[in-house]
This record gives C-alpha cells, structure tokens and sequence, in this order.
C-alpha cells in the first residue's frame, strides 16, 4: 500500500501549525483554570458574606479604619475615638 508523503518542507509547516496550537491550548488551559479558581474564591466569599453580614460589616468597619482617606460608615457623624 502507498500513502502519499508531503515534501519535507510541508512536513515542517504542518508541525509549526500544530506546536502552535498546541502552545494556544496550553495557555487557554491555565486561563480557564484560573477563570475557575476566581469563581470559586467569588463563591465563598459571597456565601460567607450572605450567611455572615454582621461580621462582613465589621470587617468592612475595621478595614476603613485601617486605610486612610475612609470612613466607616457605621461611625459616620461620630468624633473619632468616642
């Protein structure tokens, strides 16, 4: 039985494509990897905010705290340190 053969310069062209392709899926790979780990860590903190808003107000009070130029919003109108 005989198959026909491309050239060798062909042969090469068609292995370029191909390693191409493959370095595409290899980088779609980590993106849809990393597109599901920061759906995951969305999740979690969603559920954790919804399940727990009290603590998520009081975290959200100490952060404001924590960085300058903000304010708490539940201390708002209040003289700092009262």
């Amino acid at each position: 039985m005989i198959f026909p053969v491309p050239r060798l310069a062909e042969q090469r062209r068609i292995v370029a494509c191909v390693d191409e392709l493959m370095t595409r899926c290899d980088r779609l790979e980590v993106s849809l990897i990393a597109a599901a780990d920061a759906r995951r860590r969305l999740l979690e903190t969603l559920l954790a905010e919804a399940l727990a808003p009290a603590e998520a107000a009081r975290l959200q009070g100490l952060r404001a705290r924590a960085v300058p130029g903000t304010s708490d919003p539940a201390s708002a109108g209040t003289p700092a340190g009262s």
